[in-house]
């Protein structure tokens, strides 16, 4: 029997983390608290200065100051975890007050029998269902339980859906008339219409005068590669000059051969300097080539009404595709030099990869779950050590049944999404948020089929005797395995309990208060920083990574409502694991994460994700009245229909409008572009690899005393797996992300946050330490100059 001294060992750990806790963040400032130094604004709390006060700041700060300071995609995470809170702890007093001592009583320590076998029950085993007798009245309880839940979890799922379609909607950047906004994206475009001239003919057809800017994505090819390497170099020759700069007597060199090991020793500046003059002449090069076309363009309106109206067009039969624009950030441009065939054949190879380590991941889920049963497990010779090992002492067999299972499990979902992650990076999306959701999708179905209901299946079957029957009657053991499954379901559940815990009290403490993760890192990287640049880019927190937190959070969801009946203790655990979730992530939120690209549309996904997990809720417990032989029981698979149809009923009534804005909330005054307008509408949809530099990078250079400057303008290009670019400020919340916001009457306002530094007020919020460190430096060389 799986043991709770996990759970136990767990609740411990967490007493423990959280003094440690707050003396790590009295004494690593700059890890726990960065954003009190870094947002000069008031959208992030003071410096909370008692050891609990930050617990106060967390659960009163208003949503109007998350939105500000986190983005929408932090509240919208929030809620979510709100959502399991309030649900799970309803649930919990139903299951303490009735269910528990229901269970533990009704079957008066009495065997369970399955046919001719009686499986006697023990410890936790007597306050699960298992321990009500076959037929027993007592289960109209638990069938009450099941619509009682069903019920709770539908109001919710609508006040979530709801809550979350609000949030997007009220925050929406289509509601603020900038370029981005009214601008469509248009897919498909037919080879006829693959030219500027005919690309801006055809739409000014369809829209006349209500079209400002077109424009058709090129295929630079080995020009992006090109840029790349060269913006590479410039980080190198940047990091040489400040290493220079803040030490005069010392001048960098470096040697050129492999890993800088071997090969002749240069110095570092002028040799960099030299390789990106290079570079430029090859560059300068294949800019004023004359680049193909692609099939996907970007047409800019003078009013965001007439962008919406567009983007839900029928333009043309088959082809020519309109969406509201993404930010550019979210694109994913090399995607644009990619051939269809080499896009076919690298989505062949994902989904094949996915096959196989989904196929292979089950052998240490397996192995695992063999752990947690080492009384049928010593009748096999070959785990001879293992039970040898186990019968020394109760604790050490305590371990090796409930603790060493639940952290090998834990390390394995550890190493999941670096796989995942790999594998589909490979596959190349038109754009970001894309990667997200498959990523979501991918590591939630991992979680769910291969390790809860995989566990589930294999704890079921690892009984000895049924192997040996189904080797000696096939037939009757098939007949038999629901019987078999209605014995050892039940007891399977401390093992998900006991992983719940480890993962609420132990996990979140640890990773997710503490980083300890982070903050080893951060130790590791200021050794060997060089530059004050370095120092300060290595004390920068890892971004909130939203599709592998969402599938985790979701997966244990899952497995607490599909128990909630069955194993009633594993309610209250779940409700406290999200609870510490819910804690820990606004905290990080409020102090130290800086919020990615506001790309993701995942309000459907959570919502197919919790009903998917109140459906199969219902048919396990279909299926267990079905075993316990209680009739009435299978009332619960027309639940199981109505949470299809439920679902169905919501998507109807909230997708359009969380995913278009409706025309009487758009901003409908037609604008006459500024000149200034047009060329950033120019310069904002065009490819990377053939965009002007900004400001900001003119201002750098300048500090840096160098006609030396990199070739990409900041946050462009693509994204690998691990690393999420950061929002500048205008895109916060729901601040409009363009230069150039339109007010009521029309008229223009710069948004100072995202012009030249020359431009910012002291005032204003800069997007990074490395930022203000380069308005120091300009505002240096002006009085030098002076």
């Amino acid at each position: 029997m799986v043991s709770y001294v996990t759970s136990i060992v767990s609740l411990v750990f967490l007493f423990i983390l959280i003094p440690i806790f707050n003396y790590m963040r009295k004494r690593h400032r700059n890890i726990y608290l960065p954003k009190i130094y870094t947002h000069l604004d008031n959208t992030v709390p003071r410096d909370p200065r008692g050891s609990w006060e930050w617990i106060k700041i967390v659960l009163t700060l208003s949503e109007e100051q998350l939105l500000h300071s986190a983005g929408v995609d932090a509240a919208m995470y929030l809620k979510s975890l709100k959502f399991c809170v309030v649900l799970l702890a309803t649930m919990s007093f139903f299951c303490l007050i009735v269910l528990v001592p229901l269970n533990r009583y009704s079957g008066i320590g009495s065997p369970s029998t399955v046919k001719n076998t009686t499986v006697e029950l023990s410890g936790f085993d007597k306050f699960t269902m298992a321990n009500v007798p076959n037929g027993s009245r007592l289960m109209w309880f638990h069938l009450i339980s099941v619509f009682l839940f069903s019920g709770l979890a539908y109001y919710c799922a609508n006040w979530l859906y709801q809550s979350l379609n609000s949030i997007q909607v009220e925050n929406s950047q289509y509601k603020y008339d900038t370029i981005v906004n009214r601008t469509v994206m248009i897919n498909k475009i037919p080879r006829e219409y693959q030219s500027e001239e005919e690309f801006d003919r055809v739409m000014k057809d369809l829209y006349g005068d209500h079209v400002v800017k077109t424009h058709i994505v090129p295929q630079v090819g080995v020009l992006d590669e090109l840029v790349k390497e060269r913006n590479k170099i410039f980080k190198k020759w940047r990091d040489a000059s400040e290493t220079a700069r803040e030490n005069p007597s010392m001048t960098p060199k470096h040697k050129t051969g492999l890993l800088g090991l071997s090969g002749q020793e240069v110095e570092s500046i002028s040799h960099y300097q030299m390789e990106m003059d290079e570079m430029d002449e090859m560059i300068g090069k294949l800019r004023k080539r004359k680049h193909d076309a692609t099939n996907t363009g970007f047409v800019t309106f003078d009013s965001v009404a007439t962008a919406v109206q567009c983007s839900q067009t029928l333009l043309h039969r088959y082809y020519m595709k309109p969406k509201l624009s993404p930010y550019p950030k979210d694109i994913n441009w090399p995607i644009f030099s990619t051939s269809r065939f080499e896009l076919v054949l690298r989505h062949i190879v994902v989904w094949s990869l996915l096959v196989i380590l989904f196929i292979f991941w089950s052998v240490p889920v397996t192995a695992i779950t063999a752990f947690a049963n080492l009384k049928e497990l010593q009748k096999y010779h070959g785990a001879d050590v293992i039970v040898w090992l186990a019968n020394q002492s109760d604790l050490i067999r305590e371990l090796l049944e409930g603790f060493l299972p639940t952290i090998a499990l834990s390390v394995f979902l550890v190493l999941l999404p670096f796989i995942l992650k790999i594998v589909i990076t490979m596959y190349k999306h038109l754009l970001n948020s894309q990667y997200d959701r498959l990523l979501m999708s991918a590591m939630w179905f991992f979680l769910v089929v291969n390790v809860f209901l995989g566990s589930v299946a294999t704890g079921t079957i690892m009984n000895l005797r049924y192997i040996e029957s189904l080797v000696d009657e096939p037939l009757d053991s098939l007949l038999n395995i629901s019987e078999m499954l209605a014995a050892s379901l039940p007891s399977q559940s401390l093992r998900f309990m006991n992983y719940i815990a480890f993962e609420g009290f132990v996990g979140y403490p640890l990773f997710f208060l503490l980083r300890i993760d982070d903050l080893l890192i951060a130790k590791v990287k200021r050794f060997f920083a060089k530059t004050e640049r370095q120092r300060i880019e290595a004390d920068e927190p890892a971004p909130f990574d939203y599709p592998i937190q969402y599938a985790r959070e979701f997966f244990i969801f899952t497995m607490g409502i599909t128990y909630s009946t069955i194993t009633p203790f594993i309610v209250p655990f779940t409700a406290l694991y999200f609870a510490l979730a819910y804690v820990s992530a606004k905290h990080n939120f409020i102090f130290v994460l800086n919020p990615p690209y506001k790309g993701r549309r995942l309000t459907q996904m959570v919502l197919d994700r919790i009903l998917f997990s109140i459906f199969l809720y219902q048919i396990t417990m279909a299926g267990m009245f079905g075993i316990k032989q209680f009739a009435p029981g299978v009332v619960s698979l027309f639940l199981a229909i109505y949470t299809v149809v439920f679902r169905w009923r919501l998507k109807k009534q909230y997708y359009r409008s969380s995913h278009y804005l409706a025309l009487l909330e758009c901003p409908k005054d037609q604008v006459v572009p500024l000149e200034e307008e047009l060329e950033e509408t120019t310069q904002l949809y065009l490819h990377p690899a053939l965009q002007k530099l900004s400001t900001r990078e003119l201002a750098q250079a300048a500090s840096n005393g160098s006609s030396a400057l990199p070739l990409v303008m900041k946050g462009s290009g693509d994204r690998s797996p691990d690393v999420q670019q950061r929002q500048s400020p205008g895109e916060v919340g729901i601040i409009p992300p363009s230069n150039y916001v339109r007010r009521s009457g029309g008229s223009a306002q710069k948004n100072h946050s995202l012009v030249g530094l020359e431009e910012i007020p002291p005032t204003t919020e800069l997007e990074s330490d490395d930022e203000r460190m380069d308005l120091v430096e300009l505002d240096s060389i002006r009085h030098s100059q002076a």
